[in-house]
């Protein structure tokens, strides 16, 4: 019904504004067969951005955040560091990145990395912080081993944040990777819908964008389903 309503109320937009930039939701599967072809290789190129700039920021994030919280002075001394960096856009620092690693792939790793790793960092670290403090007591009686409650208490009963933050992560991955292709690229999703932009073929443009869209979608709903069972295991 949702959907429905979605489709028919774009098409009655269409209508009304009768530009091309706005074609009929009706006209997207024409288009979506024109990418089809094609689709394979941008959405390749595409994952491939994604899971190098992604991973990276989870590497960065779940160690940034651990120490953190092993160390308070290191996470009161990077706190404020750590709030206004996260409030420069990667599209900011895209133009000296281009300048720093060029615009191959290393440039869209970078722009995700950037876009990433703070929800990553501050997620692991409020996680570990908001492990009980009495079940920890307990624990600490059976063993004075720290890094032994860390990795087989904290982190475990983590998890269920910090998956919250890698779903965060991912979405403003995929925000970044477009736009990041868009700007330099020869391949890719975003470098498919600025394509189409600039030759006129708005219904491939919403056709890729939908693309972006329905990746995104299905990579979530396996990390919610994933948190979905950590937490099943864990509470």
């Amino acid at each position: 019904m949702t959907l429905t309503l979605f489709i028919l109320g774009w098409h009655g937009l269409a209508l009304s504004i009768a530009s091309p930039a706005l074609p009929s939701p009706f006209m997207i599967p024409e288009g979506f067969a024109r990418l089809l072809p094609s689709l394979p290789r941008h959405a390749l190129t595409s994952l491939l951005h994604i899971a190098g700039g992604y991973l990276f920021a989870l590497l960065f994030g779940f160690a940034g955040g651990t120490l953190s919280f092993l160390f308070p002075v290191l996470d009161r001394a990077l706190s404020p560091l750590l709030d206004a960096a996260r409030s420069i856009s990667a599209l900011a620092l895209f133009p000296a990145i281009i300048l720093l690693v060029g615009i191959g792939t290393e440039s869209k790793w970078l722009v995700i990395f950037w876009t990433s790793w703070a929800s990553l960092w501050l997620t692991t670290l409020h996680g570990l912080k908001s492990t009980d403090p009495q079940l920890i007591d307990a624990v600490l009686l059976d063993t004075a081993n720290p890094l032994r409650v860390l990795f087989h208490v904290r982190l475990p009963l983590a998890l269920p944040v910090m998956m919250t933050g890698m779903r965060l992560a991912l979405s403003g991955a995929w925000i970044s990777l477009v736009a990041a292709e868009m700007l330099g690229s020869n391949a890719g999703l975003g470098f498919y819908i600025m394509q189409s932009s600039q030759t006129f073929r708005f219904p491939e443009l919403y056709s890729a964008v939908l693309a972006v869209a329905l990746f995104n979608a299905f990579s979530q709903h396996i990390l919610y389903r994933l948190q979905l069972y950590i937490e099943s295991r864990v509470i």
